[in-house]
């Protein structure tokens, strides 16, 4: 019996995609025989179940969302969520104030978003991709939300001169996901944080479990199990990785298992 932990973006499949039939179909005959499968990614769980049409889903599969913030069963039943504060997204509303070119807006456990600025093009993006409920207007009353992680948003050049301080650094998980963004979140979050639980809620021998991601959101996952990173995913992914597999794009997923796993 098997645990198998997989990224999305880049990894599972290719951004902007969905999964391909083959990998589809590999993956439901994993679930058949008894293993489990675990989606972890920093999108919000709706943002997650919008790829997922083709698997067929039972009590071997879950969710590892908000990077390792909250964990779900097939049913959308939570185990934890690791919150942040309402206070904690106006600190970085402040912080970057006066930067227009930055967006800072925090996702909420019920599949919301918290905004200054609703018609920026991030927040809208993050709307319709990852299927958001509503975007709340940071002028009205948010206290009352349960905030999973705060996103700043800038183009790439922008992002690459923000800094953080040690005491920022100390107090939150900062994580830069990708080019525009940075996800701040609990500082007891992270994407090995889910695994962790699942293998000792399943009680699955470390040995047999397998994490694939290519992000430095997934270095963790990576380097405590056996971390499997795409050829063409972050450098410091792919030294800690135990495996490297082909590209997304080359069906990676499919042809690692497909290989490694042979009856």
């Amino acid at each position: 019996m098997y645990l198998f932990v997989f990224d999305l973006d880049d990894t599972l499949f290719e951004s902007n995609t969905f999964i391909d039939e083959k990998t589809a179909v590999l993956l439901n005959k994993l679930l058949k025989e008894g293993n489990y499968i675990a989606i972890n990614s920093g999108r919000p769980l709706f943002g997650i179940k919008r790829f997922l049409s083709d698997i067929d889903l039972n009590d071997h599969f879950f969710y590892i969302a908000y990077n390792g913030s909250a964990v779900f069963d097939y049913k959308e039943k939570s185990f934890y969520t690791l919150s942040l504060k309402s206070e904690d997204l106006l600190y970085f509303l402040n912080k970057f104030k006066d930067d227009d070119k930055i967006f800072v807006y925090a996702r909420t456990s019920d599949n919301n978003i918290i905004c200054k600025n609703v018609s920026n093009i991030y927040t809208k993006h993050e709307f319709n991709y990852n299927e958001a409920g509503k975007i709340v207007d940071i002028y009205g009353c948010f206290s009352d939300y349960t905030i999973t992680k705060i996103v700043i948003a800038a183009p790439e050049e922008v992002l690459n001169k923000i800094s953080f301080s040690n005491l920022e650094k100390k107090k939150f998980l900062i994580q830069r996901t990708r080019k525009i963004y940075y996800e701040i979140m609990n500082k007891n979050a992270d994407k090995v944080k889910g695994v962790d639980f699942l293998k000792d809620y399943l009680n699955v021998n470390k040995e047999n479990i397998y994490t694939f991601g290519d992000a430095l959101n997934d270095l963790e996952m990576i380097k405590s199990y056996n971390g499997v990173c795409p050829i063409d995913g972050n450098p410091l992914v792919k030294a800690n990785s135990k495996f490297i597999m082909l590209s997304a794009k080359e069906n990676g997923v499919y042809n690692f298992i497909s290989e490694h796993f042979k009856e």
